[in-house]
């Protein structure tokens, strides 16, 4: 397990095996902690989160909600619906 804060919000990352890691954000909304699992070695994580590459550039295979919830911890049903 590895833990720290990023953008304001604390980041737990649990390795799953060598391929796939568990992110889990508290979400700066308030309405606590979001975990995820991804595909991903975790050592990349630790990369962006140590400020090694722009997001779009450690991880260009995510689509930007899941780039979204890497760097904030915001999940697609937090933001307000459109009008």
């Amino acid at each position: 397990m590895i833990t720290g804060t990023h953008k304001g919000t604390a980041y737990q990352l649990d390795k799953i095996d060598n391929q796939n890691t568990t992110v889990t954000r508290n979400s700066p909304f308030g309405s606590g902690a979001h975990a995820k699992d991804f595909n991903i070695p975790i050592e990349r994580f630790v990369q962006y989160y140590s400020g090694e590459g722009l997001i779009q550039q450690v991880f260009p295979e995510l689509d930007p909600d899941d780039r979204e919830f890497i760097m904030t911890g915001i999940t697609p049903d937090e933001w307000p619906a459109e009008s």
